[in-house]
């Protein structure tokens, strides 16, 4: 029988899934390009990538009490309230898309590790959620962050033309 960690850590992947399909509609697009809609600039999709990153590390391993990447420290300027406008680019695409699969998979193993006793602990950022101050409400909410930026990836395909159904 597999753990809340193994199942949560399933489910992440398979979100993750979703995302990396987006990511390949989008790989022949301008990952600096800003859309606007009624003069409001949305995040590029590189901002997106590193903010998911940023905040997979952020809640996963931070809010569990992980052992962080150094890398982790490059992405703070993608943190919660940043814009893509406000801050420059650290990495070119394929440095970024490199240390986003490597958080995405340290977080992964991460999960995969956590007992049963760890998963009911308060999570490490005293954050809650829902009510919830759980390392499985941190990582359930972690799950719900991607979801949210994969539906942005979707309407940057839609702007860019992109087909994707």
């Amino acid at each position: 029988m597999p753990t809340t960690g193994q199942v949560l850590a399933d489910q992440l992947n398979t979100s993750r899934e979703l995302t990396r399909w987006y990511l390949s509609k989008l790989k022949e697009t301008d990952p600096f390009k800003q859309f606007e809609i009624e003069g409001k600039k949305l995040n590029n999709w590189y901002w997106i990538v590193a903010h998911m990153a940023w905040a997979e590390h952020f809640l996963i391993i931070n809010g569990t009490g992980g052992e962080p990447l150094p890398e982790f420290e490059h992405l703070q300027n993608f943190s919660m309230g940043n814009s893509f406008s406000e801050i420059n680019a650290i990495h070119d695409v394929k440095e970024l898309m490199t240390l986003f699969k490597k958080v995405h998979e340290h977080c992964i193993a991460r999960l995969q590790s956590l007992t049963e006793e760890q998963m009911a602990e308060d999570n490490k950022l005293g954050f809650s959620f829902s009510s919830d101050m759980s390392v499985k409400g941190i990582v359930m909410h972690a799950i719900r962050h991607e979801g949210t930026h994969t539906g942005s990836l979707g309407i940057l395909c839609k702007a860019f033309e992109v087909k994707t159904v």
